[in-house]
């Protein structure tokens, strides 16, 4: 596989192919959005966010792609982007529901509410509630 990169204002083309005489194309290729796009882009979408990679870019995987390089057609791997938003956007919501279930808030002070008989947790805590069930959200998703 010969490797090829592609910078352009800062967005990024990865692929890994090989062409052979008989135009028969392999190829496996991922896509970059620039850090400062992509936080714009991340703030108005929020699920956006889910796709960020370490460097705060959006990380699109595109579909590998095996056959003539006449029928050539890059798309986005969809299934990757489904489980990377709704998997993510999904254990968010379960973990606000089981905290909303066991009576626990997390909040980023340390005020209680009202009552007083909430028990809060602060976002930056790492009680042993709050690990049990993010140690349970990562194992599922």
């Amino acid at each position: 596989m010969n490797k090829i990169e592609l910078d352009a204002d800062g967005f990024l083309f990865l692929a890994n192919g090989r062409l052979n005489m008989e135009r028969e194309l392999s190829l496996a290729a991922e896509f970059y959005i620039p850090e400062e796009l992509s936080s714009a882009m991340s703030s108005s979408v929020q699920e956006l966010t889910y796709l960020l990679d370490a460097n705060g870019r959006i990380f699109i995987p595109l579909q590998s792609y095996t056959g003539d390089i006449k029928d050539f057609v890059i798309y986005p791997d969809v299934e990757y982007l489904t489980k990377q938003i709704i998997g993510n956007k999904g254990k968010d919501e379960l973990k606000k529901a089981l905290f909303k279930a066991l009576d626990i808030e997390t909040t980023s002070n340390t005020e209680n509410t009202q009552d007083g008989q909430n028990n809060q947790i602060e976002e930056n805590d790492n009680s042993p509630e709050k690990v049990l069930i993010e140690d349970v959200l990562d194992a599922i998703f």
